[in-house]
């Protein structure tokens, strides 16, 4: 974000001071899994700056606008934070879920407030992503949708990446792949964050650095900046939700 003038984060975000707020949240999440771990988080992830701000110097020459390499340049680093906390937590795994931390009084007030704005944001967002569907026409439609698990939704994702139908408009199909990725990485995070929320303020090690993990990635990266499929964090496993394709009446 350092390397962007603020004129332009503020456009993007629409809230600046939050938005380095989080920046520093994404700095004690690394802290945090230094002091239990001892090891450092997000190192691969750390070695795209380099090239972000070579990107930055180039785009003068070819006609991208500063907004577009921002967007292009969050979609990168984001997908590749999400791949490496999975796979950090996934090899610390034992060390990371047998601690369990109190949160103190002040710290705990900070997260509740973080986790009603974050939640509200992503609810929105789920909200106006659904409405703004043209194959959406249908009421029935969007309450199943609404109503669907982020693992409901993986499942039908899931299910239209594996048909092989030769008569399948390609981009069509791909158009459902995105939107279904986009809607499920949207009620997963809501979903993680209700399920953390439920153990505060005394929390394993893990679900700590999850949760800030979270809001952070719930305010970072906006789906609508690019299309193409966003990072998704894992979907616990949950009750099956009647579930309509959106492309069917």
């Amino acid at each position: 974000s350092h390397l962007f003038p603020n004129e332009l984060l503020q456009t993007l975000f629409g809230n600046l001071p939050r938005m380095f707020f989080l920046q520093d949240q994404y700095a004690l999440l690394g802290l945090l899994f230094y002091i239990a771990t001892g090891k450092t988080l997000f190192e691969n992830t750390g070695r795209l700056l380099p090239e972000i701000v070579m990107a930055a110097q180039k785009t003068r020459l070819k006609n991208q606008t500063p907004a577009d390499l921002f967007k292009h340049a969050s979609w990168v680093f984001w997908n590749s934070a999400v791949q490496e906390y999975q796979g950090k937590l996934a090899m610390h795994q034992k060390i990371l879920n047998t601690q369990v931390i109190r949160i103190p009084e002040n710290a705990a007030q900070l997260l509740k407030e973080e986790i009603v704005v974050t939640q509200k944001d992503l609810l929105d967002r789920i909200h106006f992503l659904l409405n703004s569907q043209h194959t959406l026409n249908n009421s029935s439609i969007i309450d199943a949708l609404n109503r669907a698990s982020g693992s409901a939704i993986r499942r039908q994702r899931e299910k239209i990446e594996k048909e092989e139908d030769p008569d399948a408009d390609p981009e069509l199909r791909e158009r459902k792949i995105q939107f279904l990725s986009t809607l499920e990485n949207l009620k997963t995070t809501r979903e993680t964050i209700d399920r953390i929320k439920a153990d505060f303020p005394t929390l394993r090690f893990d679900d700590l650095l999850t949760l800030l993990f979270c809001i952070i990635l719930g305010f970072m990266y906006r789906e609508n900046w690019i299309d193409r499929i966003p990072p998704i964090l894992p979907a616990a496993d949950s009750t099956p939700v009647k579930f309509l394709h959106p492309d069917r009446e």
